[in-house]
């Protein structure tokens, strides 16, 4: 609320100074404006540009003879502070008390969406990713391959409501389990054989997990990736309560994700696909 205030205060304050400037323009002079509005101005620019918005501002003291910049002056002094929000008039008449041993009806957000046993969106969605996760079972019952079981759980993980939003996550997940289990392996081929004592190894792991962390609070973009690279290299390097040699956990969890990546993109591209762009009219419809 603060920062919409403040966007449309800005509409103002560039209309009063235009207004200003035109006008100093046609009586063929040289705009000048007290130092204190100048700095007030500025001060609350670099406020904005740390990411923060002002508040509080003390109206900057202008001149009575500059009607302009005095109106200027007062839009500054309330520039972040939202307009109060209009209270509702209540229809005239007694209040209908619910009947006894019946609730009173409230509107409240619960645990559903309004509309998720009307729209079909949501039963489309709930069957692919059904789809998806029954076919990946079939196929690691088939093969008795136990280590591939992350097949299932990425069904789960990568079925996002849109096309583009699922691409982008399994781009992600299959992206940190490759490079979290080549970190690991690397480390079982080169490092592990130096190690001689617990300190070594903690050092080992520190590393990874810095490597791991760091991509984790990056952008939003990409930190997925790094919960998987943590996740893939903690598994690859540490069984049970010590270090490993044993790679094919690295392996059996990269094939994994990769079949589950595989069988989810061709479920929901397969049937019924769906697109962000169909739901681009009714946001902008929200919009206000």
């Amino acid at each position: 609320a603060c920062l919409k205030a403040a966007a449309n205060a800005a509409v103002g304050v560039l209309a009063l100074a235009l207004a200003e400037a035109e006008a100093a323009a046609r009586a063929d002079t040289a705009p000048a404006a007290p130092q204190t509005l100048i700095a007030t101005i500025e001060e609350m620019a670099a406020i904005f540009g740390r990411g923060h918005y002002p508040v509080e501002i003390a109206r900057p003291p202008v001149p009575p003879d500059m009607p302009v910049l005095a109106r200027m002056a007062d839009l500054l002094a309330v520039f972040a502070t939202p307009a109060p929000e209009p209270v509702p008039e209540r229809a005239p008449g007694p209040e209908q008390e619910p009947a006894p041993g019946r609730a009173r009806e409230t509107k409240g957000g619960g645990f559903f969406l309004p509309d998720a046993f009307g729209n079909p969106e949501h039963v489309r969605y709930a069957v692919k990713g059904t789809a998806s996760v029954m076919v990946c079972y079939f196929l690691f019952k088939i093969l008795d391959w136990p280590g591939i079981h992350t097949c299932i759980l990425t069904c789960f993980i990568v079925a996002q409501p849109t096309m583009g939003e699922m691409i982008a996550k399994l781009r992600l997940r299959i992206g940190g389990a490759v490079i979290g289990g080549a970190l690991g392996i690397a480390s079982i081929i080169v490092m592990m054989p130096h190690l001689n004592d617990v300190a070594s190894f903690l050092a080992l792991v520190f590393a990874g997990a810095l490597a791991a962390a760091w991509v984790k609070t990056g952008d939003a973009r990409i930190a997925y990736a790094g919960f998987q690279i943590g996740l893939a290299f903690f598994l690859s390097d540490i069984k049970g309560y010590g270090p490993t040699t044993d790679m094919t956990t690295a392996r059996d969890r990269i094939v994994g994700i990769m079949l589950g990546n595989i069988v989810s993109y061709v479920v929901f591209t397969a049937i019924w696909p769906a697109s962000a762009r169909d739901r681009v009219a009714g946001a902008l419809g929200r919009v206000r």
